[in-house]
């Protein structure tokens, strides 16, 4: 997949982020009251995001990132080649599932908007979304260091 799919796919899924803030505030303007929400779901959502945020998204990336390796020279090309094309389909795999988990901590908010009525409960879960997204963007230096490392076990492999 190439680097522009890839950033509309990533831009897209932050700009969900907007969109549930938006049905949230258009589903409370028309609300009649405030509905009760045990505040032990909110906790629990909040405990989730942060455990998604510290522990579940690095190791998920750990596991489904392919190698990567450091430029030799700073007249390194981008390599080319089949290992190469499989080695960035794994990366954009990695990237699409850590995107999704960023996102789905915007929904944890959007759950609890839902659910209580109170719009305040998102934006802390926005925030935490969009902040994991701005990590983990699309970054062209780290496409190049999986295409080295690919080219370079390719490279091993022949010899």
């Amino acid at each position: 997949m190439d680097d522009k799919r890839l950033s509309l796919i990533y831009l897209a899924l932050v700009g969900t982020l907007g969109v549930y803030g938006l049905a949230a505030y258009q589903m409370l303007a028309k609300a009649r009251r405030a509905a009760d929400m045990p505040m032990v779901l909110a906790y629990a959502l909040m405990a989730v995001a942060v455990v998604e945020t510290i522990l579940v998204i690095p190791l998920l990336r750990r596991m489904f990132l392919p190698p990567t390796r450091e430029a030799a020279s700073l007249d390194d090309r981008a390599p080319t080649g089949e290992a190469v094309t499989a080695a960035l389909a794994r990366l954009s795999v990695a990237q699409i599932i850590t995107w999704a988990m960023c996102e789905s901590i915007a929904l944890y908010g959007f759950v609890l908007v839902v659910m209580s009525h109170d719009l305040r409960y998102y934006f802390g879960f926005a925030a935490l979304s969009l902040l994991n997204f701005l990590i983990y963007r699309p970054s062209e230096a780290l496409s190049l260091g999986v295409a080295r490392a690919a080219a370079h076990e390719a490279d091993s492999a022949v010899r």
